[in-house]
C-alpha cells in the first residue's frame, strides 16, 4: 500500500465491517501508517453461524502480514481434514462420520449413511 503525500498527517481510512476481512485490511493499513477506523453494526461479540474457516492460501497471507498473529491463530486452529472431502446430508445424517473409501453409493442408495468422508 502506498499513501498519498500529506505533510504532517496520515491519510484517514474508514472500514465498514469488523469481520475477518475488515480486521485484516485494518491491520495491513495500520502497518502501512494509515489512520484507521473500523465501523461495525454489531453491538457486542456473539457466537453465531458456523466456525471461521481459513483456506491454506488465506493462512499464507495472514502469515505474511503478521507472523505473531498467524502463530496465535494456529495455536487455536483445528484441522478438519487432510485431503479428504466431508459431506453431511441433513435429511439422512445420524451424526457419525465414516470413511467410505472411493465409494459414491450415497448418490443412488437412500440407505447409505449420509455422514461420510471420501478419500
Amino acid at each position: 500500500l502506498s499513501r498519498p503525500f500529506r505533510e504532517g498527517r496520515p491519510l484517514s481510512v474508514a472500514i465498514g465491517g469488523g469481520g475477518v476481512g475488515g480486521l485484516t485490511l485494518a491491520l495491513c493499513m495500520l502497518k502501512a501508517g494509515f489512520d484507521v477506523t473500523i465501523y461495525e453494526k454489531t453491538q457486542a461479540f456473539a457466537r453465531f453461524g458456523g466456525p471461521i474457516q481459513f483456506a491454506s492460501n488465506a493462512l499464507s497471507v495472514l502469515k505474511e502480514i503478521d507472523e505473531t498473529l498467524f502463530t496465535r491463530v494456529m495455536d487455536k486452529f483445528t484441522f478438519t481434514g487432510t485431503r479428504a472431502c466431508g459431506i453431511k446430508d441433513g435429511l439422512r445424517a445420524d451424526g457419525n462420520y465414516r470413511v467410505t473409501g472411493d465409494s459414491l453409493a450415497y448418490l443412488w442408495d437412500e440407505k447409505s449413511p449420509a455422514d461420510w468422508f471420501v478419500k
